[in-house]
């Protein structure tokens, strides 16, 4: 019961902020114009999963809850779908490169970014009379993630799957060296409540941006 109250919970929360706060705070003010950007990186998703006592089949009291922890190297994709100068609307993909110990985490889902002090992309600002290109060299920023995701796992006496849900907050920093290449990190902690575990993920990526246009 509690964990289907923490999932409706966070259903209610993320829907709440896409729907209402989306498209009333991502629209670009009249005479800007926001490059779109898309990320690639290379990083680590840890992860520390268990299986939740009620799903455990067969009527054996004594069996116990299968617990699995591991590290899976892994690429992010990241594409910007909406933006202001200070906040980014995003799609997110999340996809293993090695399961060598039989664990994979797949993912994929939206999440939002605020800028700290920077903006969040390229801005072109033209009132009819005069242009301004601004290009941030370095920009701050902190977010909110939400991904659907499957999970292949291995215990000591079987190898199962699971689809689960992730609200995650993250936060980073990008560089750029040119006008459209940068550098650009990120960390992320998350909870994924599943139909048969539960998990804790963190996920450290680093890799390249680009502005397209």
């Amino acid at each position: 019961m509690h964990t289907t109250s923490n999932l409706i919970q966070l259903r209610i929360l993320i829907i709440g902020l896409v729907v209402f706060y989306l498209p009333v705070n991502l629209l670009a003010q009249s005479g800007e114009r926001i490059s779109k950007e898309v990320d690639i990186a290379f990083g680590i998703v840890n992860f520390d999963l268990a299986e939740n006592e009620t799903s455990l089949e067969g009527d054996n009291v004594d069996t116990e809850a299968a617990t699995v922890t591991g590290s899976i190297p892994s690429l992010s994709f990241n594409y910007k779908l909406a933006s202001t100068t200070t906040r980014a609307f995003y799609a997110k993909f999340v996809t293993p490169i090695s399961s060598a110990d039989g664990n994979t985490i797949l993912m994929g889902g939206v999440g939002l970014e605020f800028y700290i002090k920077s903006f969040s992309s390229k801005v072109n600002f033209d009132d009819g009379l005069s242009s301004i290109k601004i290009i941030p060299k370095y920009r701050f920023f902190w977010g909110v993630d939400l991904l659907l995701g499957s999970v292949a796992y291995t215990t000591d006496t079987d190898q199962s799957t699971d689809i689960f849900i992730e609200i995650a907050a993250q936060g980073g920093f990008a560089y750029n060296f040119s006008e459209t290449w940068g550098l650009k990190t990120n960390v992320s902690f998350g909870q994924g409540i599943g139909i048969l575990t539960s998990s804790t993920l963190v996920q450290f990526f680093v890799g390249a941006s680009y502005f397209l246009d």
